[in-house]
């Protein structure tokens, strides 16, 4: 999938809307695209899984690039088991409504180029992220609880909002 001045995969609902519900993105190869990768705004169980994302970047330097992002927030999300490589954009970006019920398990973000952080968290209740490798910058900026850190490399991990650990061990902060 290629979208050199767009964005790869985009579903919207609105707040008042029924959420968009039971999606499934598997084994894509993104590459090339010009604003977000995978775009989902006010979801209900959507799984995004072994996907390769490279070269996502801001077509034209003025809008805002997203590798992964949330909108409008959601429930279910599952992100499992996808390479994000060498993006010029935010990596994984969870803002702009509550997301409920998030895995993130299995993945390898790195080469993030530019300002942007691997990883950008802002209101989640409910975070399993597990068995990651992020390598770039990882920060919660919202108000994250009931999260579960295990199992994680990271190069940064930082926190300028609410972080209400449920669970943290074995992980790496290099």
């Amino acid at each position: 999938i290629s979208s050199p001045r767009g964005s790869g995969v985009l579903f919207a609902s609105s707040y008042g809307e029924p959420p968009v519900s039971d999606v499934a993105i598997r084994a894509n190869h993104f590459h090339d695209i010009g604003v977000v990768g995978i775009n989902a705004r006010n979801f209900r169980d959507l799984v995004i899984e072994q996907n390769e994302l490279e070269r996502v970047h801001s077509w034209d330097g003025v809008v805002h690039p997203d590798v992964i992002r949330t909108y409008h927030g959601g429930r279910g999300l599952v992100l499992r088991r996808n390479f994000l490589h060498d993006n010029q954009a935010q990596g994984i970006f969870i803002k702009d409504g509550k997301v409920y019920d998030a895995t993130l398990e299995n993945n390898l973000i790195v080469r993030t180029r530019g300002n942007f952080h691997a990883l950008n968290i802002y209101d989640v209740d409910g975070l399993v992220l597990a068995n990651n490798t992020i390598v770039g910058g990882s920060v919660f900026q919202g108000t994250a609880t009931g999260v579960a850190l295990k199992n994680n490399i990271f190069t940064s991990l930082s926190r300028t909002g609410t972080l209400q650990l449920a669970y943290e061990d074995h992980n790496y902060l290099a």
